[in-house]
């Protein structure tokens, strides 16, 4: 839960009480690591199991694109350049 703070004429500030309902109407807010987190529009902000589905993903598309060029490689043999003999 968000807290409403108040900045006193030293510059420290101080939990307001009673809190109020919306917090919009504080002049300072402090959050949580986690509410932080939450609030943040970023794409970024994953979980472990979302980091590696897409670490899954992206090496998948690699094996693909590596067996699609080794298939490319046996059908056309000839696409391969050669080596040329030194004479």
């Amino acid at each position: 839960m968000p807290l409403c703070l108040q900045q006193n004429p030293d510059n420290t500030l101080s939990v307001v009480l009673p809190q109020p309902v919306e917090p919009s109407t504080c002049s300072v807010v402090a959050l949580s690591g986690a509410e932080f987190v939450s609030v943040q529009e970023s794409p970024w902000n994953l979980t472990v199991e979302q980091a590696g589905q897409i670490g899954g993903a992206i090496t998948l598309v690699w094996a693909i694109a590596w067996a699609w060029r080794l298939f490319a490689a046996m059908v056309h043999p000839s696409s391969q350049p050669q080596e040329k003999e030194m004479s």
